[in-house]
């Protein structure tokens, strides 16, 4: 767009998907078997257990009707809103110091309610007065996040 940096519409909201279908495994055979063999599956059973708490907050968050929002399509217009020389970023939950409105906070709450390794984060743009905030959720020492929620945008329920 001839070197000007468009702002992009606010991404869409997806269902998540629940078509997620896990082997189960029996984690103290599979930890005596690889003992037995001189395998050290420490790091590997703890990688499997935090990834079988991902899709359980997938599922969790899907059976309640909670949509999220494109991680790629957040970061593109995040990019887009934010002003030249300025970053936007993710900011703990307890370390944001803006007002978040109530549903959001029951929505936290709810998932907070059923797991207690739930983190959040914000975004946040220190230059914007009212910066659309993004609210994301994912499991202690995980990579996979969920964005769930947008505030600030007209007709944000209330």
């Amino acid at each position: 767009m001839f070197g000007i940096l468009a702002k992009m519409r606010p991404p869409k909201r997806e269902n998540i998907s629940t078509a997620v279908v896990e082997e189960t495994v029996d984690v103290e055979a599979y930890r005596m078997l690889a003992h037995d063999v001189g395998f050290p599956c420490e790091d590997v059973i703890v990688r499997h257990e935090r990834h079988l708490r991902v899709q359980e907050l997938r599922l969790f968050l899907a059976n309640s009707g909670i949509t999220v929002f494109p991680e790629h399509s957040v970061e593109r217009y995040m990019n887009s809103i934010t002003p030249r020389g300025y970053r936007w970023k993710w900011v703990a939950l307890d370390s944001y110091t803006r007002a978040i409105p109530a549903p959001v906070l029951l929505t936290i709450k709810s998932i907070k309610d059923a797991f207690r390794d739930a983190r959040f984060c914000i975004t946040d743009i220190e230059a914007i007065p009212d910066p659309d905030p993004f609210l994301q959720v994912h499991i202690r020492h995980s990579a996979q996040m969920f964005i769930i929620e947008r505030w600030d945008e007209p007709g944000f329920r209330m």
